[in-house]
């Protein structure tokens, strides 16, 4: 039978082509355990006929931790010893998973059975479903997938911030397989937890399609190396999640686990922000008024080799630091700022002149980008030249080899 992949949607990992997306089968955690009267109230009746009929497919009203409920279909609640043992006996179990499997089933002597002792993850099902060897009670990723949709939309049922994807190995991927691999490489793995990361805070933290996400740390050990032919399924667990006043993620870590032959192979742990977009842009325009690279600062001597005017008058200024784009300026008051009605103005044009011995020279129109008071009663502005012409923009390529000197405590060059 064909195997049943339902990839993320390439917006919701911020790709173009299909081809880029490496995620498929994404979900929440599905609730193991369900009281009976949240099961028959608050979910059954709000499900169509079709719906109900799958879920009831794999959730069985049984003995739960705390009386009845509506139990996930998956490893067995109580299992006797006979059978137990014949299991045990027929997948070969080694001690080592017999051990694994104490720690989670306790033997009851006056039933005759072993019974479940403490809640289970789904990594601890598949590994316990493997070692009794249950293949007819598996459930596959693409039925809890199916599943999972359904609670989604359901405002009663459980919603664990636990999530859950598989991860597609496409050994034709024009960048990770551009020369034969005989494991995936680790990039691809942080692609894909990037991309589970990514799809997760828009799927289930509501984040905007439109919004920046903003990754600010990233820590990642490879366990061991990932096998190329075997699946490997993916697990988010929110560590810390902050929802802002428009109801989505503005801030989590999470931690990313990569499973393979139900083994941890890989780790992650993200720290991320989510920036609305107007913010973001608002951000990086006060980031360009102090980061057009690269910058300079005058050497002794020409700082007040500058003069600024707006048809009425000369302002008084010094050069704080200086680039090919524009300049930083220092003022002892606020008077460039003002009207003739003595109301401030920041957006003002001036024409700027800059004079240099070994250059002469440089003129042309500036504009004001932003202000800021500085110091008791002066202000730091910064301006963007707006027109010069070439022989002036050579003179001022000049005028930094001469007389300016990089700022290195802002560059890396």
């Amino acid at each position: 039978m064909e195997e049943k992949l339902n990839f993320v949607d390439k917006k919701l990992v911020h790709k173009v082509k299909d081809e880029n997306v490496h995620i498929y089968n994404m979900r929440r955690a599905l609730p193991r355990e369900i009281d009976v009267t949240t099961f028959e109230v608050d979910i059954l009746p709000h499900l169509s006929s079709e719906d109900e009929k799958f879920v009831m497919n794999f959730y069985v009203k049984r003995e739960g931790q705390d009386g009845q409920a509506y139990i996930l279909r998956t490893i067995p609640y109580k299992l006797p010893k006979e059978r137990a043992d014949k299991y045990l006996k027929d997948a070969d179990a080694k001690p080592e998973d017999i051990q694994y499997l104490e720690e989670f089933y306790q033997l009851n002597e006056e039933e005759g059975k072993y019974i479940l002792q403490k809640p289970i993850t789904e990594s601890d099902e598949a590994k316990i479903l493997s070692i009794l060897d249950l293949r007819d009670l598996h459930i596959t990723d693409y039925e809890k997938y199916q599943l999972s949709e359904i609670f989604e939309k359901l405002e009663k049922a459980e919603k664990k911030n636990i999530f859950f994807s598989n991860f597609l190995i496409d050994q034709t991927h024009y960048y990770f397989f551009e020369h034969p691999q005989e494991h995936v490489p680790g990039m691809m793995l942080l692609e894909a937890g990037r991309q589970f990361l990514i799809a997760v805070s828009h799927a289930y933290g509501n984040v905007p399609l439109n919004e920046v996400f903003m990754l600010t740390k990233m820590d990642s050990t490879f366990q061991n190396y990932v096998e190329l032919n075997y699946p490997v399924k993916l697990r988010a667990k929110g560590v810390e999640i902050k929802v802002n006043k428009a109801g989505y993620w503005s801030y989590f870590t999470i931690g990313v686990t990569f499973y393979q032959k139900n083994k941890v192979v890989t780790t992650i742990d993200y720290e991320a922000s989510i920036v609305p977009r107007n913010l973001f842009k608002r951000l990086r325009t006060d980031k360009d008024k102090y980061d057009q690279l690269p910058r300079f600062r005058p050497i002794s001597g020409v700082e007040n080799n500058i003069s600024l005017r707006d048809g009425r008058k000369r302002y008084l200024s010094s050069i704080i630091d200086i680039s090919h784009q524009g300049f930083m300026l220092k003022f002892p008051d606020s008077e460039f700022m003002k009207q003739e009605n003595g109301v401030l103005d920041e957006a003002k044009s001036f024409e700027f002149f800059m004079f240099f011995d070994k250059v002469g020279f440089i003129h042309g129109q500036c504009d004001m980008k932003w202000s800021e008071p500085y110091g008791d009663d002066g202000y730091i502005a910064g301006f963007q030249i707006a027109k010069v012409n070439p022989i002036d923009t050579e003179n001022l390529k000049e005028a930094l080899k001469y007389y300016f000197r990089l700022k290195e405590e802002r560059e890396i060059l």
